[in-house]
């Protein structure tokens, strides 16, 4: 596998961690839906991170009752199912 491929795998497991720890759901529950505040903090490589996935259309950030969301798109929750199944082999 690439490094990138992998650096890619890395990413989306841990804002799926993220979302676990911090909201106790699992990515696809909630309308596929996390506040953006719950997930983002001073950590500025998460950040980061976030905004590449914003870059790659793999999730969107949209207002809804007033709240920033994270909102998972199709295409990015084809990679969480990915790297799921990667995770769970190694």
């Amino acid at each position: 596998m690439k490094i990138r491929s992998k650096l890619r795998l890395i990413r989306y497991a841990i804002l799926k961690e993220l979302a676990r720890e911090r909201l106790g759901i699992k990515i696809g529950e909630l309308k596929r839906t996390l506040m953006l505040k719950d997930i983002v903090n001073s950590d500025g490589a998460f950040y980061a991170n976030l905004r590449d996935l914003i870059m790659e259309e793999k999730v969107k950030i949209m207002e809804e009752d007033e709240e920033k969301v994270v909102y998972i798109t199709d295409k990015g929750l084809e990679e969480f199912k990915e790297t799921d199944e990667y995770l769970k082999k190694s």
